[in-house]
């Protein structure tokens, strides 16, 4: 190939990443991607539920029934207490806990975590530090 094809060629291909960078701070094209993905999800439609698994959901009506959020650290105890009954495999925890706790009800739940010995709790990563 000769030089100048080659630059010509360089140069058209800068020119479209730019254009496409700059095209995807557009307000209009900022959640392309989270559309199409769920355009995804509604062409695919409904997949079978997995009979193994079970889900506990903390809805408005537990928190009418139990109180509001954030709830003391021994009502987690005693689900996982209750849920040792059923024998699962995996307990995962999609609960994040930033609020303070007293010391014995965290106590009480860690040990409650300890004797499962399969419970998974998430990370938490805030966006950004105070400090920094």
């Amino acid at each position: 190939m000769k030089a100048k094809p080659l630059i010509k060629s360089l140069l058209i291909a800068s020119a479209l990443t730019a254009a496409t960078l700059a095209m995807a701070r557009l307000p209009l094209f900022a959640n392309m991607e989270k559309r199409l993905l769920d355009a995804a999800f509604i062409l695919r439609g409904p997949e079978p539920v997995d009979p193994n698994v079970a889900i506990v959901e903390i809805d408005d009506k537990s928190l009418a029934a139990v109180g509001t959020w954030p709830w003391p650290r021994s009502y987690h105890a005693a689900l996982l207490k209750a849920l040792e009954k059923t024998k699962p495999s995996v307990i995962f925890y999609d609960i994040v806990f930033p609020e303070s706790s007293v010391q014995e009800e965290d106590e009480t739940f860690a040990e409650e975590i300890r004797k499962a010995g399969n419970v998974i709790l998430p990370f938490y990563f805030p966006a950004s530090s105070p400090d920094h």
